[in-house]
């Protein structure tokens, strides 16, 4: 008895009060100073943009994610895309290839830089494989654990570099729980990632398609929160 009274008074103390809503007049909201869209690659690597990324299996999404992450921390052109010239730190969550094959793509990723006479810029990216993980796991990104997780290693890049990384989530399937046609499961998701938006960051989460291979796979709620979607095909 005593249990049930304390866990009804817990309760109570935990329910959400509501305060209304935080609101400016047309004054102050013109003056406020938000965080302005800052193009890294433009126009496909944005500060404040959200970017989903598929493709079939084999066809090479992470070599080129890599390719484009380090050019994006370097301040080199990548393909057809423009850098700002500001090298921009990246964080690379790499939730299913081995360590040992993210090594050697980063490797031959430097041995290519050398041979233009480039420098690769290895203080600016930064890794999370699961070999480098406690027990070789990675939290769901479906709970508040892993999401926080997520944003604790980028506010240690921040502090580190001065600068805000672009996130690289690959792959959502491999970093998530999920049933993916389920709409209800994409919302706390696509709500945690227009929040990183919001609040100046970039992501980047890369994704598998459907059975045709014309969309990504999973609910269409997603698409609905995205700047970029970008198929690759070979």
């Amino acid at each position: 008895p005593a249990f049930d009274e304390l866990k009804r008074v817990a309760d109570e103390v935990s329910k959400p009060i509501a305060t209304g809503l935080t609101i400016l007049n047309g004054h102050q909201f013109t003056i406020k100073d938000f965080p302005k869209p800052e193009y890294v690659l433009y126009p496909i690597v944005a500060k404040q943009q959200i970017r989903q990324v598929f493709a079939k299996a084999g066809t090479g999404k992470t070599l080129m994610m890599l390719y484009e992450a380090c050019a994006v921390a370097s301040g080199y052109d990548f393909l057809n895309y423009k850098h700002s010239g500001k090298k921009t730190p990246v964080l690379y969550v790499e939730g299913e290839m081995d360590s040992s094959s993210i090594q050697k793509r980063l490797d031959d990723i430097e041995s290519a830089y050398e041979d233009e006479g480039k420098t690769l810029n290895k203080d600016f990216i930064f890794f999370a494989t699961l070999a480098i993980q406690p027990d070789m796991y990675f939290t769901s990104l479906t709970k508040e654990v892993g999401r926080l997780n997520v944003e604790i290693s980028a506010q240690q890049i921040e502090k580190i570099t001065g600068i805000k990384p672009v996130i690289y989530l690959d792959n959502i399937t491999a970093l998530t729980v999920m049933q993916e046609k389920e709409g209800a499961e994409w919302i706390e998701l696509m709500h945690w990632l227009s929040r990183l938006r919001n609040r100046g960051s970039h992501v980047t989460f890369l994704h598998h398609p459907t059975k045709t291979g014309q969309t990504a796979s999973g609910s269409n709620i997603k698409e609905r929160s995205i700047d970029i979607d970008m198929k690759l095909v070979t």
